[in-house]
């Protein structure tokens, strides 16, 4: 977001209006774009608006983000998939992920997140070693955990 005079930009067309604020967090402005929210920290405003339009700070969200029929994200389309390691802000009700040069809030609508964002598996890394291999070493050594495993499981094998 780019502060300027109190409205920010986003790169996918969004202008700040005080009018679309939804939740007034605190320290940011959750605020309906189309068919998501985005999030914005009042930091980023050179004139934060009053809180007319908002409810109060730490209160439940209004009933437009709890309807899950209008949070239809447009995360395939544009390649900005869901990542837990990409959250960099949570609530009790849900979480600030980054999408370009701004960042979209995530209302929950399914128990058990917390437990899946506790348990998530980390990133995997490759190890890819460039250059030529050894056909038939790598076919024997598949062979040999084949063996191995066959041997370590063949109780459960049925």
């Amino acid at each position: 977001m780019t502060p300027n005079n109190g409205v920010s930009a986003a790169d996918d067309g969004y202008v700040f209006n005080p009018n679309d604020i939804v939740r007034d967090t605190g320290d940011a402005y959750i605020v309906r774009h189309g068919d998501h929210y985005h999030y914005i920290p009042k930091s980023s405003l050179n004139n934060p608006p009053s809180h007319s339009n908002t409810e109060e700070a730490g209160s439940s969200s209004s009933s437009v983000l709890s309807n899950p029929s209008l949070h239809v994200h447009h995360e395939e389309e544009d390649g900005h998939g869901f990542d837990a390691n990409r959250i960099i802000s949570e609530d009790s009700e849900g979480f600030v992920i980054p999408h370009g040069d701004h960042n979209h809030y995530i209302k929950v609508q399914t128990k058990g997140y917390e437990a899946a964002l506790k348990n998530k598996i980390p990133s995997l890394q490759s190890n890819y070693q460039p250059g030529t291999f050894d056909e038939k070493a790598v076919l024997a050594k598949v062979d040999q955990l084949l063996a191995d495993s066959r041997s370590i499981y063949k109780d459960r094998l049925s």
